[in-house]
């Protein structure tokens, strides 16, 4: 039997009491949620579908705005689709036609291939490869600074894959070595492919225009931005994801999304464009991760992500995160092995992780908490 990658563990979580593996946020919803909720049947009953355009440009205006983002003529196009691993398996044909073309760098003749950072969600490598590219690991400590950044120059690959803020750790590029990154795309000639879906957990001191870097005149680089609600808005499953992409991708990247989708479902833009006109409601996630270093520091457990990150990355110290994660399990406390992560290979230090979804109610963390304090506890 193959074995078990984020998804399948996400799966199994749903028949515990506390499922703390799935990211996506999982609480009750706050008064005003739950009055978008309520008027939701009633609002798209009433919905002439000749507008559902115009629903269309009032989310892209929304999100941007929020995300303090500028939609630059050079990522100008917008494609929906059901959910960001769509977004991926469609980024993914792309690079593979794209390459395959005859597109790559310069001095290579093999598969196409990507740079795909670690540690990083099972899954995204996953859908690469079945799709035909080769992968080159980029470890993530290689986008910290100046220095650690050189290395990045010793990567073969046609493209590059990161995540940010990334999921586990929680990581997030300074706009300094973001602007490397842009800088190296232009002048390597390499792709660059970003999976934004927990944008909205940045501390807004910590944001920066990621498009308009992207597309500065003269210096436009080939690039991918994928972005999606559902790992911020308590949407009950349903999510609103889009890829933007470069002038020079977009009518290729349309050809292929579109034999899977023509244009969102007017349901969800509905329900997404209600909860996005509210206050971002995140004060939870800050306060769960105060409890959880609270309860698991005495038992040599670290959160090595950063405060506001949606995801605690957790050093579990004495523990093995598969030990962790199965001691977890057995007080009904679903959390996620940090090896489901680490997809090329792990030192033994890094098998002592764990991730800890934060988008719960307090009530519930501290319950899961105290189980799992009751657990370990000598």
């Amino acid at each position: 039997m193959a074995s078990k990658d984020t998804t399948q563990r996400a799966i199994c979580a749903r028949g515990k009491k506390f499922d703390f593996a799935v990211g996506y946020p999982m609480r009750r919803y706050t008064p005003a949620e739950k009055a978008v909720l309520d008027r939701l049947g009633e609002n798209v009953a009433a919905l002439d579908e000749s507008l559902a355009p115009e629903l269309e440009d009032q989310f892209l205006q929304r999100f941007f705005e929020l995300g303090a983002q500028t939609r630059t003529e050079w990522m100008q196009w917008c494609g929906f689709h059901y959910s960001a691993s769509c977004c991926i398996q469609a980024t993914a044909d792309l690079m593979k036609a794209k390459f395959s073309k005859g597109e790559h760098q310069k001095g290579r003749d093999n598969a196409p291939s990507v740079a795909v950072i670690e540690p990083l969600v099972d899954f995204i490598p996953d859908i690469f490869k079945q799709a035909g590219l080769d992968l080159e690991v980029l470890p993530e400590s290689w986008l910290l600074d100046e220095k650690s950044f050189q290395q990045m120059y010793t990567l073969k690959s046609d493209a590059i894959f990161i995540c940010l803020p990334n999921n586990p750790s929680g990581f997030m590029m300074s706009y300094k070595m973001f602007v490397y990154l842009v800088n190296f795309c232009h002048e390597t000639g390499k792709t660059l492919i970003i999976d934004n879906c927990f944008r909205f957990y940045t501390s807004p001191e910590k944001r920066y225009n990621q498009y308009a870097l992207l597309s500065r005149p003269g210096q436009e680089i080939s690039a991918l931005m994928i972005e999606d609600t559902g790992k911020t808005w308590p949407m009950k499953g349903e999510k609103t994801a889009f890829i933007s992409a470069s002038a020079n991708l977009a009518h290729d990247l349309a050809t292929i999304m579109r034999r899977t989708i023509a244009y969102p479902p007017t349901l969800t833009l509905s329900l997404a464009n209600g909860l996005m006109a509210l206050p971002f409601h995140g004060n939870h996630v800050r306060e769960n991760r105060e409890i959880l270093v609270a309860a698991l520091n005495p038992l040599g457990v670290d959160a090595l992500s950063p405060v506001g990150a949606s995801m605690a990355w957790l050093d579990t110290g004495p523990f093995t995160g598969e030990n962790f994660a199965d001691r977890a399990s057995q007080v009904g406390v679903a959390v996620v092995s940090g090896s489901d992560f680490l997809w090329n290979k792990s030192t033994p230090a890094e098998n002592h992780r764990v991730r800890v979804a934060l988008p719960r109610d307090v009530e519930i963390c501290i319950q899961a908490m105290d189980a799992l304090r009751g657990q370990f506890q000598p």
